[in-house]
């Protein structure tokens, strides 16, 4: 992604408690969805880590069409792969949803629960953060994307999240807001590099640490 700001959607839903034991019956609700239209067969389905290789790939191709790569494809291939794997098998806050034509991978999106500490009020407790959503440029303006984000969100509503967050490039940003996605005010982010170089740049010009 080139250029990130604060977005957010306007998922939200009434406060209700969620029992641990709910919550476990509910991870990977949506598992599979068939479709068909002029151009063939589409299955939406949840990843597993036998995918992990076809994500790999997946990731390098949304990575590399807009930024310049700095490892070796191969070395990222390995340690991408690694880390999919463990995620899917592990089936703890990622979930992942692959779409497919004819069998063959044409997309992917990523989401990950992330869990808030306990709150006294009626809030949900969790978010849910969507990244690495990706249809490969063939297969694009057959609805394979909004069939993707249906099934985060669907999953999304099942785990009582308040919200699902995301940084989407410009290119991105007219399909989100078709699909009810809003930008938010009321964030607050600081980059963490700027912060360690300004700590470098003053401990040069300073004897206190």
């Amino acid at each position: 992604m080139k250029q990130r700001d604060n977005s957010i959607a306007g998922l939200r839903q009434t406060p209700r408690s969620v029992s641990v034991r709910r919550q476990a019956e509910m991870v990977g609700t949506f598992r599979e969805r068939s479709y068909f239209n002029g151009q063939g067969s589409m299955r939406i389905r949840l990843a597993s880590e036998d995918d992990a290789v076809t994500l790999a790939r997946l990731r390098l191709e949304l990575r590399s069409s807009s930024h310049e790569l700095i490892e070796d494809e191969q070395e990222f291939l390995a340690r991408c792969e690694s880390w999919m794997k463990e995620r899917l098998r592990e089936r703890g806050q990622w979930r992942c949803w692959v779409a497919e034509r004819e069998a063959v991978a044409v997309g992917a999106v990523w989401a990950q629960l992330i869990e808030k500490i306990p709150n006294p009020v009626g809030e949900p407790e969790y978010y849910v953060y969507l990244t690495n959503f990706y249809v490969r440029e063939e297969f694009r303006g057959e609805g394979i994307g909004s069939r993707l984000l249906a099934a985060v969100l669907e999953w999304s509503k099942s785990q009582n999240a308040e919200k699902v967050i995301l940084w989407p490039t410009e290119r991105s940003k007219t399909f989100y807001l078709r699909h009810g996605f809003s930008f938010a005010h009321d964030q607050m982010h600081l980059a963490l590099r700027n912060v360690l170089d300004a700590i470098a740049d003053n401990g040069r010009d300073s004897n206190v640490l």
